[in-house]
């Protein structure tokens, strides 16, 4: 097979326009992997920093592959890592080996991780892409990222569409309507901020990443067009922030990658009705399918994850799970990964201890 391979830090007009050509054939592209989102990528200094890279495959010259890694500094000179977020996006197992051996060669004496994940559906050609991981040296990892998730199908009326959540779904809603609670749009600082507050006190009470402020303005700035794409939903009571949203929608899907909350309001319910806005909203923008970003297929009940799966499923009581290849990892360097893995668990302790005080 003859398969030539590239890879830059831009792309042309003309490139641009390949990429979207090629991404418009791949089912389960995802907005992450489209040329727009490196903007928001391209942050971050010293060992913190976030470098993209464009890479894609042309056979007879036509593209047949697309991939957006991103390589991420390490407090150990020369070694990095390697991060393919949902990607590559390709058709044939045979384009993702070519390119695969021609990666690896060309990244391996500085790279201590590689991560990949090919946006691809499992039980179709995804159980052969994940056959070309393996001979290639990538292991699974099944409880690492997202490989499965739930979509609910956005085209039946909104009538039909509430009716089909679950009767607790049902519940809640109605009652974070007696409650007062108001959903509004708030791309702007103000909202920002309000998500970002909830995030960092939701970081400090489940111990998972805070989102910095710079983040979302990157993404509103260079994602969200002013609601083309998405938008900052907030959920307010008495004015007073208690859970916000970031709308993402790409070809015709739409998600949310962050819902931080609060308690310091009581247990008010506003998860479900901010689920429900954002799924209005994204109906209204002409999506047909709304995906619940993530449903865990190891998860036990007791389990905190479980809750997670359960407040899902009440939006898709009867959708069977979307299994996709799962995330994939080779590691070259054992010492410095864990090394690395330390400072970084140190960085995160850190921070969230000061936004603690």
């Amino acid at each position: 097979m003859s398969v030539t391979c590239y890879v830059a830090p831009r792309l042309t007009a003309e490139e641009t326009a390949r990429w979207r050509g090629f991404l418009a054939t791949c089912p389960a592209a995802q907005y992450m992997q489209d040329p727009d989102w490196v903007e928001v990528e391209r942050r971050g200094e010293g060992m913190r920093a976030r470098r993209p890279y464009f890479f894609w495959c042309e056979q007879d010259g036509h593209v047949c592959l697309t991939a957006i890694g991103i390589r991420r500094g390490l407090p150990v000179p020369g070694r990095v890592f390697w991060e393919f977020d949902n990607g590559p996006n390709v058709h044939d197992p045979d384009v993702l080996d070519a390119w695969l051996g021609w990666l690896i060669e060309r990244i391996e004496p500085e790279t201590a991780r590689l991560t990949l994940q090919p946006a691809h559906v499992l039980d179709e050609v995804g159980d052969q892409m994940e056959t070309v991981l393996d001979a290639h040296g990538l292991l699974r990892r099944r409880k690492a990222g997202i490989w499965s998730t739930l979509l609910v199908d956005l085209t039946p009326p909104e009538d039909d569409i509430l009716a089909s959540f679950h009767r607790k779904t049902r519940k809640t809603l109605r009652q974070s309507a007696d409650h007062g609670i108001v959903i509004r749009e708030e791309d702007d600082p103000v909202g920002w901020s309000a998500l970002c507050d909830l995030s960092a006190e939701m970081a400090a009470r489940a111990r998972v990443r805070p989102i910095d402020c710079s983040y979302v303005e990157a993404i509103s700035r260079v994602w969200l067009d002013g609601g083309r794409r998405g938008t900052v939903l907030v959920a307010r009571h008495d004015g007073n922030a208690i859970a916000a949203f970031i709308l993402i929608m790409y070809n015709s899907v739409a998600t949310g990658p962050v819902m931080p909350s609060t308690r310091r309001f009581g247990d008010l319910p506003a998860s479900h009705l901010l689920s429900w806005e954002a799924m209005r909203l994204a109906k209204a923008h002409g999506c047909t399918h709304w995906d619940s970003g993530g449903y865990s297929l190891s998860v036990h009940p007791g389990e905190p994850v479980w809750g997670i799966n359960e407040f899902k499923r009440g939006f898709a009581p009867k959708a069977a799970p979307l299994k996709l290849v799962s995330v994939h990892e080779r590691i070259f360097s054992p010492l410095v990964v864990g090394s690395a893995t330390t400072v970084r668990r140190l960085q995160m302790w850190r921070r969230l201890r000061a936004a603690g005080d």
